[in-house]
């Protein structure tokens, strides 16, 4: 790929991410105001429980989502990996900022796959900030959610 087909491409897969997470982000945030309800007549402990780990369930969707989009992008867009085990396994060592180096991509793929590491740095903040606003107050013993 030329430099411009790989920040278009590679651009274009980390939008798509980053809309997939913010609809999930979303629908979870729905789940919780559901699941709010459900949780008010549990203990603490369990409301607690159960809020977090609905949370963090959907996060983790989330970043397993986006590994398989970068392994699919490199499998079947950029024809770098003819498998999907190394794929799968450079998509992680990537999006999760790891790089082992033992897989180094032929020099019209790189910057194509540097952005699975920009996806996998800003979805990793913005799930935390997720996780932060909305388990905050079921830590602190505020609202979840007001009253409409």
């Amino acid at each position: 790929m030329t430099l411009i087909q790989q920040i278009f491409w590679g651009g274009l897969f980390l939008g798509l991410c980053l809309v997939l997470e913010t609809a999930l982000l979303l629908w979870c945030a729905d789940a919780l105001r559901r699941h709010h309800i459900r949780f008010s007549h549990h203990s603490r402990l369990m409301r607690q429980l159960g809020m977090l780990l609905i949370a963090i369930g959907f996060v983790v969707a989330a970043h397993t989502a986006h590994v398989w989009i970068w392994s699919a992008a490199l499998v079947l867009k950029g024809g770098i990996f003819d498998s999907w085990n190394p794929a799968v396994y450079f998509s992680v060592a990537t999006y999760t900022t790891l790089g082992y180096g033992d897989i180094v991509l032929d020099s019209g793929h790189r910057i194509f796959a540097s952005f699975a590491a920009m996806t996998g740095m800003l979805s990793f903040g913005i799930s935390t900030a997720f996780l932060v606003g909305m388990m905050r107050p079921v830590f602190f013993s505020r609202p979840v959610f007001p009253q409409d």
